[in-house]
């Protein structure tokens, strides 16, 4: 890169996680010592070795993103992705900031968008591997599977979906990325 070019700002920050429903909150319980694990509430773990867990407590979508239509195509990985997005951004006061300047086009342009998320969504493999299991013949795996597994399969497994609706609902055209990978997606 040539002198002056390159610079990332972070300007807002979001969170939702076990230990908070955003950033003050998940920091207290930081600072406090306190940890999100706690016994698993979302399913009956009480046959599992190990029932604990880090969960978002009180999830209810409808309430964590502000277009409630994207909750048919998008999981629920997705979801708290996208809560995280609108805090930072309300965070950074950014939205205001491009309203002030006299070419908003130009700053929308070069604003970018970086997000870290897993390659895969595995739950959703899931839907192919049922059909599968339950066809004599490859051959019957088309027409069953059509019938079967939900028709915006794709939609919901693609790993950049964060990317592309704050992108989409922002209008930030800048550089973007999506990081996947477990291990250095965070």
């Amino acid at each position: 890169m040539s002198s002056g070019s390159g610079r990332v700002v972070v300007t807002g920050l979001g969170c939702i996680s076990a230990a908070g429903r955003d950033l003050d909150s998940t920091w207290e319980s930081i600072s406090q010592g306190t940890s999100g694990i706690q016994p698993i509430a979302e399913w009956d773990a009480s046959e599992w070795t190990h029932p604990l867990a880090g969960e978002v407590k009180e999830y209810r979508p409808r309430d964590l993103v502000p277009d409630r239509k994207l909750l048919k195509v998008i999981t629920r990985m997705d979801v708290l992705g996208l809560n995280a997005v609108v805090q930072a951004v309300e965070h950074s006061g950014i939205l205001s900031f491009r309203e002030s300047l006299a070419d908003p086009t130009s700053f929308n342009d070069r604003t970018g968008v970086f997000v870290g998320s897993p390659g895969t969504k595995y739950q959703q493999q899931y839907d192919y591997l049922r059909v599968l299991s339950n066809i004599d013949e490859i051959s019957e795996f088309g027409s069953t599977a059509m019938q079967q597994v939900h028709p915006l399969w794709l939609l919901r497994t693609l790993p950049n979906n964060v990317l592309a609706y704050t992108g989409i609902e922002y209008g930030f055209k800048g550089s973007n990325q999506n990081i996947t990978g477990h291990g250095v997606s965070g």
